[in-house]
């Protein structure tokens, strides 16, 4: 993935979170995955690492 197509993800919108493919997601999850030693094969985790990312990804008024 180049550096272009990762702005674009960490600069979206959370309601826009449902429109990324899984293959452009991958690369942040993981990262989240080895930070909290989760394991993506487990759904339970994977939800975990989605919401963190998601988290990530909103916008808190004020601060920007």
């Amino acid at each position: 993935m180049d550096s272009n197509n990762n702005n674009n993800i960490n600069s979206m919108h959370i309601n826009d979170i449902r429109d990324i493919p899984i293959t452009e997601a991958l690369p942040a999850l993981k990262s989240i995955a080895k930070l909290y030693s989760l394991k993506l094969n487990r759904l339970s985790d994977f939800r975990i690492a989605r919401a963190i990312w998601a988290n990530s990804l909103r916008e808190i008024p004020g601060i920007w």
